[in-house]
């Protein structure tokens, strides 16, 4: 009896397991949103063994929302607790590389390059700067090719602290410039975003290189669209605080110790009222 009784009892867990599992392309589609919806990644990745046969049946929109739902999900696999990071981190370089082709067969240049960006982000955290590079300059290239001045700013500012933290002062001063340009002309709306990325590493390559002179008139616009972000935010951001350091590191440098002690003053007094409220801005 025992012989018989296993082997059934398997087919029927397998039956059960295959009756509860949809079968039909769209419910698997539904399933897997659902679970994106509800913010369960471990319940978006049990379909990934069938990511190719979803892509198959989508239109171009729809393939790159399923990229961006599988890396959203391998990203958070790689923050949990006792994750598998390394298994992770393959899929995210794959899925990325396969979206970036994507995008470009679309000839959505913007999103495509800042994919690249996002990618060479990440691969800086990972301490791989040189193929970090590369993908930056790739990004820059498709920002030049198509007037896309957001995406020359992003990529300009990777590239420029890369130089700058590999030596090469005056080729990190110059990307630098370039990105905080690019950023006022961006074609977004609003390029307060752009300026407010790029302005903290401008400004501290040139306290580096001396250039008070171009400093100082940089220095009345940092401080006021820190300030609309923070009202815009509802809190106090690091960037106001770090506007004010700037403002007090000029001062410092032209030998005007009581304006610079102002705007520490300033800074601790921003600290103490909204302590609770602090939050940096991303």
């Amino acid at each position: 009896h025992k012989k018989t009784c296993a082997p059934l009892t398997q087919k029927a867990s397998a039956l059960a397991q295959k009756r509860s599992a949809p079968a039909h392309i769209n419910d698997v589609f539904a399933s897997m949103s659902a679970a994106h919806d509800a913010g369960d990644w471990q319940g978006v990745l049990q379909w990934e063994g069938r990511f190719e046969e979803l892509l198959a049946r989508q239109d171009d929109a729809v393939c790159d929302r399923l990229f961006k739902t599988f890396l959203g999900a391998h990203m958070a696999g790689m923050s949990s607790a006792g994750g598998a990071i390394a298994f992770h981190a393959l899929a995210i370089v794959r899925l990325g590389e396969e979206r970036i082709t994507l995008l470009g067969k679309m000839e959505r240049f913007r999103d495509q390059g800042e994919a690249i960006c996002l990618w060479a982000d990440l691969l800086i955290l990972e301490s791989k700067f040189q193929d970090a590079q590369g993908l930056y300059q790739r990004a820059r290239d498709i920002g030049e090719a198509h007037g896309l001045f957001s995406l020359e700013s992003h990529a300009c500012l990777g590239l420029g602290n890369l130089a700058t933290r590999e030596g090469r002062d005056a080729e990190g001063l110059d990307l630098l410039r370039n990105a905080f340009a690019a950023g006022r002309i961006t074609e977004h709306e609003n390029s307060i975003v752009e300026e407010l990325d790029s302005l903290p590493s401008l400004l501290d390559a040139l306290f580096k290189a001396d250039e008070l002179e171009e400093v100082a008139p940089l220095l009345p616009r940092f401080r006021e669209a820190a300030k609309a972000q923070s009202l815009q935010a509802g809190c106090l951001c690091v960037l106001e605080l770090n506007s004010l350091t700037a403002l007090a590191r000029l001062h410092e440098a032209r030998g005007r110790p009581l304006e610079a002690e102002k705007e520490i003053r300033t800074l601790l007094s921003l600290l103490g009222q909204n302590r609770a409220l602090l939050q940096p801005v991303m």
